[in-house]
């Protein structure tokens, strides 16, 4: 009865509760993932429909005014996404390498 017992509680044993940790941090970390993919491919859809229309239809104040730091602004959040996406990678794999 005591062995039965003991099989029942086995899941509380700090190697098996470390194993679901890491097997949630995985899922996470995909999940996260894909969700920053997400963000920079509609960041660059963003950036190129901008360039696109400040290009072909110029605004009477001038290109260099509103649209350039607009333009470096998304620049800027598709770098910062990139590198968000990066330490997520480097978060999952850190102990499996």
């Amino acid at each position: 009865m005591g062995k039965h017992k003991g099989n029942r509680w086995s899941w509380l044993s700090a190697e098996s509760f470390l194993h679901g940790i890491d097997a949630i941090e995985t899922i996470v970390s995909k999940l996260m993932s894909i969700a920053m993919l997400v963000v920079i491919f509609v960041i660059m859809i963003d950036l190129v429909r901008f360039l696109a229309v400040a290009l072909w239809e110029p605004s009477p104040e001038g290109f260099f005014k509103n649209t350039l730091s607009e333009i470096f602004g998304l620049f800027l959040s598709v770098l910062i996404a990139l590198e968000i996406l990066e330490k997520i990678g480097r978060a999952s794999c850190r102990e499996r390498v």
